[in-house]
This record gives structure tokens, sequence and C-alpha cells, in this order.
């Protein structure tokens, strides 16, 4: 395997990706532009409970990486029955991890949000920002859910070769939220005006409409991808599996947990010197964010999924390790 292959491989699942969060982030961008016509207040809540959010989507994700890994492994081997076990593990890690996240966020709503409204302010309303912050949180968690079995779904598409129907799924959900954003913000076209209700609202019919998107394009290609036949008949897992993808799932997730905490803390240290730092910090990531496709989109853990089973190698712990330093090398 050469380094032109390594390069070529990589680039298409990575493109697909690179689109895909290029529209995102662009239309993150728009997103924040509408949610701050209506005052920095609204603008300050829509940051805080994103920083929030961040977090458990860095949990969720670092959660159904561990088992991505050998989805990845038994594709490569043929093993149409270990894709389907890694997957429905993926399904109970995420589907644990949302309901923890939920009941966190929740129960520690005031506490948490609060930690970022001790910054004295002269032009922000520290208490209608809390506000805000509590009417769009509670209406985004219940798009968690779909969050959730969307990164079960994606993800396993990618890691058997496939970026382009989470890509078209992700064009849609974009194309929804702004769409319905202009709707439901400012009351166009006879709907009502929400407000920053209506930012939250929009965002939670997107990401369910991306979840449907994705499931009934890949669900009706069930000849090309054999292992969604049967897929959900059990939840099965044997214990051997847990054990293998456990010490896999455990130092991911606590490293994408961590860091995305650790960033929520320096945002809150910022927080101390006026809210509307919190506003300016959040503006100043989404412009970054868009900046950052290319290199976010290479460094997903896919892409040493798709060399990987292209090689149609039976592949050891010690084997992959091996492997992803000559792939590094070769990047």
């Amino acid at each position: 395997m050469n380094k032109k292959t390594v390069l070529k491989r990589a680039l298409l699942l990575a493109v697909p990706m690179m689109i895909q969060n290029g529209i995102t982030n662009a239309v993150g961008l728009v997103d924040h532009i509408m949610v701050g016509s209506l005052g920095t207040e609204a603008m300050t809540a829509v940051s805080i409970t994103g920083q929030l959010l961040f977090v458990f989507s860095l949990a969720l994700f670092g959660g159904i990486s561990g088992p991505g890994i050998y989805t990845a492994q038994f594709y490569g081997q043929g093993n149409t029955e270990g894709v389907r076990a890694s997957a429905r593990m993926k399904a109970m890690i995420a589907f644990a991890v949302t309901a923890l996240g939920v009941l966190v966020l929740l129960t520690g709503e005031n506490a948490l949000l609060n930690l970022y409204l001790h910054g004295d302010s002269e032009e922000i309303n520290a208490a209608l920002t809390l506000s805000h912050a509590k009417d769009y949180l509670h209406i985004m968690l219940l798009g968690l859910p779909a969050m959730a079995l969307t990164q079960v779904y994606a993800g396993t598409l990618r890691e058997t070769g496939d970026s382009v129907k989470p890509m078209a799924a992700g064009v849609v959900s974009v194309a929804a939220d702004v769409l319905f954003n202009w709707l439901l913000i400012y009351g166009n076209l006879g709907m009502p005006q929400l407000g920053v209700r209506g930012a939250a609202i929009a965002t939670v019919i997107a990401r369910y409409l991306e979840t449907a998107v994705l499931i009934a394009w890949a669900t009706m290609r069930k000849k090309k991808h054999p292992f969604l036949r049967g897929l959900w008949k059990t939840l099965r897992v044997s214990g051997e599996i847990w054990r293998k993808m456990l010490r896999k799932t455990i130092p991911i997730m606590l490293n994408e947990f961590l860091w995305a905490a650790g960033l929520a803390a320096l945002t809150q240290c910022y927080s101390t010197r006026g809210l509307e730092v919190v506003a300016g910090i959040n503006i100043s990531n989404v412009l970054c964010n868009l900046l950052n496709v290319v290199f976010v989109a290479l460094g997903k853990r896919i892409l040493y999924a798709d060399v990987l089973y292209r090689s149609a190698v039976r592949w050891t712990d010690s084997g992959f390790d091996r492997f992803v330093g000559r792939v590094s090398a070769a990047v």
C-alpha cells in the first residue's frame, strides 16, 4: 500500500465530509446572524447552551468511535454479523450517553448555565439571558435522540465506505434548518414569531429530517449495505466483543469529553470578563470552524477505516496500531 493509494482512498471519504462540514458551518454562521439580530442576550444564551451541547456531542462522538474501529475491521474481513454487532453496541452506547446527558442538563441546568452568567455587563440583562438559554436548552434536548441515531448510522456507513449518504442527509438538514429559522425566528409567511425558541425548534426539525432521510436512503439500498438486514432484530452482543470494544471506547470517549469540557471551562473563564465576551467568542469560533473544514474532515477516524477494510486482511489490535502509524506517516 503506497502513499498515493492511501491519500486517494482517504480523499474519497474525506471530500464529501468536507462538503458537508463546509455547508454546515456556513449555515451555522447564518444561524448566528439570524439569532444575533434578536439582541445580544439571545446570542449569548445560544452561545452558552451551545457550549454545554458541544460537550455532549463530543462525548457521543467518542463513545461510538471505539466500536467504529471494529466496524471497519469486521467489514474488511467480510464479517457482516460483526458489523451488525458493532452497530448495535454503538446504538446502546449512544443512547446511554444521550440519557445521561439529558439527565445532567435537566437537573443541573441552573448551576451549569449560571457558570457563564457571573460577568458584569451594563448592556446585557443576565436574567433575560438565562431565560432565553433555558428555553433554547429545553427544546434542543428533544433533538438529542435524533442526533444519537444519526451518528450511529452515519458513522457505520462511513466506516463501510459510504460517505455520500451522510453528506446528502446533512445537506437536506442544513437547508431545512435555514428555512425553518427564517420562518420561526421572524414569523415569516404567517408562522409564529418565536425568536430563540424558533431557532431551537428549527434545529430539532432539521435533525429529525436528517435522521429520516439517512435511514430511509440506507434502508432502500440494503443490497449495497447487507449489514442492515436484520440489524435490529436483537440488541444482543457477545461479552467478548463488548470487552474488546470497551477497551478502545473508554479512552477515546474520555479524551473527547475532557477536551470539550476543557474548552467549555475556558469559555467560562472568559465569561467572567463580561457576558458580551461569550457572544464574541462564539462568533469567532463559528468563523474558525468555517475555515477548518478541510483538516477536520481529514482528521476523522474514518480516514483510517476506509484503507483498513479495503485491505481485506484479518487485523489484530497490534496490526492496527502498526497500520495507523504507517498511514500517519504517509499523510
